[in-house]
């Protein structure tokens, strides 16, 4: 291998094909037939909805999955070949979180470095110098449980980068962070791939983030390639169906539109027949993309796209431009003048800190008030106090429909607990591994005395409702993606049929579709019972999407607030400037 090879092709995928055999003895083929290149200082960004099978590629790639069939080179090193070579001019940072919780901080960082070859004191150094750029230095020599979530997904990506990788891997890297804390991350892994030449992979669902930083996107969907060119050019003159729906699906920091989800759901690898995958999903869909599965074609200038109707698409695009979206929903506002969440002079605290500051805002009846604000400003201690959840102690008043209730979730009546009902923001924790789905959903009609004599029923019409085939009542947590375990968690809470949906995050782990997906059924769900939504959340769009008012929060104060329209297009506040300066946008 020359040293031009490396510098040229760091990355070279060659026909990647990944299957598993499934429990009826079939075979799901999660990865099928996968080809590109990334070459140095490029940044490749890969989309897809959950499913998809991004996380496989990936992971092949890393060699942490061995390949059924196709090469994978590092740096002209074959992955599985030499796995050990490979490995050490690699940066991976998973999805989940892999951190060692018996290690501080530093020297997670430090011991790191080490399976790089680089020594000790190297290694401290580096360390400390990306604790500092990720802004948790003052963390150095704290265990990890101490860390929110936020800070642990830094730390998560300062790992990757200790060793200045020529190849890069990301899966979802800034999932789950605030805009300023993800506008750093990035900031940080785009200046290390143009400094450097290191050739990156970005999986992600979110379009905003990917069009600020990738050179090219690669669209996957049921296990393959449905679209891959230049950043600029996808985005802005998509060819798929899928990639047209994925940009209508996206919110828009400075503009409110419908947000268009896609109807049904993302066809699993192991049914694929011959067809193409999307046609059941698609507008466009003809007896052609029923017969036969698309090749993946050149358009011109490296755009490839694997669809039967692509010319026509192109000549439409080219007739009426490539629109993104349309229509304008108006915000549904609460109907009278008295509130039915109010929360007056709240303070919270996780033993002699802190962390909530004389808190006041009210919820009318059938809003929807968006909760913003970074990674540990107090949005989910909020939430918690609502809903009955903070495990700390806490002072003040908490006032729902008129009355006071108590601050102890013990000491609260059961119809106050199940009108109040919680969306974890993360699925993993928030569902028990040895339950199926169907138990899971069934548990608070059983609880609340709901379940009628027709649990079963009431369980499959819930799962439908969030857009999951009945048939996932039977399933464990294990078998279901990220963004299919959020859907059983918000089917879970509507069970309580609630009169408050406290949303943490709950769309953090979905892919802009599903996202779209959610949203309106949220939207929905505001009408037919007249819901109240607190909408917890880090991700500005979304705001101008889904809410009528929004409060930003800082440090555990409320630092502005007002109506959703007014806040992001004229706001007062410095630090609620900064947030939306730090968001990224489509475009």
């Amino acid at each position: 291998m020359s040293a031009r090879d490396l510098v040229m092709s760091p990355l070279r995928v060659e026909h990647l094909t990944k299957r598993y055999r499934t429990a009826d003895r079939r075979f799901l083929e999660a990865v099928s037939d996968v080809s590109f290149e990334v070459q140095a200082g490029e940044c490749v960004g890969l989309l897809g909805p959950n499913g998809a099978g991004k996380s496989t590629a990936i992971r092949c790639i890393s060699g942490f999955y061995p390949t059924s069939s196709g090469r994978i080179l590092i740096g002209g090193v074959d992955v599985h070949t030499d796995p050990k070579r490979a490995r050490q001019i690699l940066g991976m940072c998973s999805q989940e979180d892999t951190l060692d919780s018996d290690f501080r901080v530093l020297d997670q960082l430090a011991r790191h470095a080490t399976f790089f070859g680089l020594s000790g004191a190297e290694g401290v150094r580096r360390g400390r110098e990306l604790l500092e750029r990720f802004g948790i230095a003052d963390k150095a020599n704290e265990l990890i449980e101490s860390l929110s979530g936020g800070m642990k997904r830094r730390l998560q990506v300062a790992r990757a980068l200790i060793a200045s990788p020529k190849v890069l891997v990301l899966d979802e890297p800034t999932t789950g962070l605030d805009v300023m804390t993800q506008a750093r991350v990035l900031e940080l892994v785009s200046g290390l791939i143009a400094a450097y030449g290191t050739a990156a992979v970005y999986v992600t669902h979110d379009l905003a983030v990917v069009a600020g930083l990738a050179h090219r996107i690669a669209v996957m969907y049921s296990g393959l390639f449905m679209e891959e060119g230049a950043a600029e050019t996808l985005l802005r003159e998509p060819v798929h169906p899928y990639t047209r729906r994925l940009v209508q699906s996206t919110p828009s920091l400075h503009t409110r539109t419908a947000l268009v989800g896609i109807g049904g759901s993302p066809l699993n690898p192991k049914d694929r027949t011959d067809a193409c995958p999307f046609a059941p999903r698609c507008d466009y869909a003809s007896d052609a993309c029923i017969e036969r599965l698309p090749s993946l074609d050149v358009l011109g200038g490296g755009h490839r796209v694997r669809c039967a109707r692509a010319g026509e698409i192109l000549e439409a695009v080219a007739a009426a431009g490539a629109a993104a979206g349309d229509g304008v929903w108006s915000a549904h506002t609460a109907h009278d003048d008295s509130a039915l969440v109010d929360v007056r002079a709240l303070c919270a605290f996780y033993g002699e800190n802190e962390v909530l500051h004389g808190v006041e805002l009210s919820i009318g009846e059938g809003e929807c008030l968006a909760l913003v604000g970074e990674s540990g400003s107090g949005k989910t201690t909020l939430g918690r106090c609502i809903s009955g959840l903070h495990v700390g102690g806490a002072t003040g008043e908490i006032r729902f429909g008129g009355s006071p209730i108590p601050l102890r979730p013990a000491q609260r009546t059961e119809d106050v607990r199940r009108a109040i009902q919680y969306v974890f923001q993360s699925p993993y924790a928030s569902l028990n591994p040895r339950h199926r789905i169907g138990r899971s959903i069934a548990m608070p009609l059983e609880v609340f005395g709901l379940e009628g004599g027709k649990t079963r029923e009431r369980v499959r019409e819930l799962l439908a409702r969030v857009n999951l085939d009945p048939s996932y009542e039977a399933r464990y947590p294990s078998q279901l993606s990220g963004g299919e375990r959020q859907r059983v968690a918000i089917a879970r809470a509507l069970a309580a049929e609630p009169r408050v949906l406290v949303c943490d995050e709950v769309t953090s782990a979905l892919d802009v579709s599903t996202q779209a997906s959610i949203l309106e059924l949220l939207r929905e769900l505001r009408h037919e019972m007249h819901l109240t939504i607190l909408f917890i959340t880090h991700h500005l769009p979304l705001v101008r999407a889904v809410a009528d008012r929004a409060v930003i929060m800082r440090d555990g104060a409320i630092v502005e607030q007002g109506s959703a329209e007014s806040l992001l297009d004229n706001p007062q506040d410095v630090y609620t400037r900064e947030l939306i300066s730090s968001t990224p946008v489509l475009g």
